[in-house]
């Protein structure tokens, strides 16, 4: 059986997803654009992995633009369950009595 790396990639970029998003975050104030900076570099780089790695059929850019969608969710929900985490942990210490 051979491996799809499209859906390697695909999957696996979620953490590159975040980062590139952590990048570019100084450069817009509106925090309701970053979930739409996540997906469009989840997008492009499952498109570009697709145009790389296959022959670039009409299947794969499906299958590659589906990925980014799932993948650019999947980073915005990463980064937004990371937040609230953080938040609840600085919360607490705050809340701790001696």
């Amino acid at each position: 059986m051979e491996m799809d790396w499209t859906l390697v990639i695909g999957l696996a970029g979620v953490p590159v997803v975040v980062a590139l998003t952590q990048l570019v975050k100084p450069f817009f104030a509106d925090t309701r654009t970053y979930p739409f900076i996540s997906i469009g570099w989840a997008l492009a780089i499952n498109l570009f992995a697709a145009w790389m790695l296959t022959d670039f059929a009409k299947a794969e850019v499906g299958t590659a633009v589906i990925l980014g969608l799932l993948a650019g969710l999947s980073a915005g929900g990463l980064y937004s369950a990371g937040s609230t985490i953080m938040e609840g942990v600085a919360a607490n210490k705050n809340n701790r009595t001696p």
